[in-house]
């Protein structure tokens, strides 16, 4: 055997250009991998901001909601006392109603019992 060959018949230089082919490979494919991973946890940060930004938007809503609901807490409260008067008025209402069909039923009794009488 050559100084310049090993057991295979390969000699040096060729054992060099494939181990630097190798080493490229290998290089290149750690690259795309690291690559990858980093674009990963791009798309992890961009979609965490974008979940956060909405989050955001949703706690103003409920804030907003929560204000009107308190706004709408304080009409009603300053409303109720109208409202129980209303309350009153329509049962009032509703005693007159029932006293005015009592008379008026009294009142036709009274005129058709009279009428009868004269006949």
């Amino acid at each position: 055997m050559s100084s310049g060959s090993d057991a295979n018949g390969c000699d040096e230089n060729e054992l060099k250009a494939k181990a630097k082919v190798m080493f490229d490979k290998t290089s290149d494919y750690l690259s795309a991998e690291l690559n990858l991973t980093l674009e990963d946890y791009q798309l992890l940060e961009d979609m965490n901001n974008a979940t956060t930004e909405r989050y955001k938007e949703m706690t103003d809503v409920t804030v907003n909601l929560a204000q009107n609901a308190d706004q709408m807490n304080d009409k009603y409260k300053t409303l109720l006392p109208n409202l129980q008067l209303i309350d009153k008025i329509e049962e009032k209402v509703q005693k007159l109603e029932d006293m005015a069909y009592a008379l008026d039923a009294y009142s036709k009794r009274i005129v058709f019992g009279s009428l009868e009488d004269t006949f």
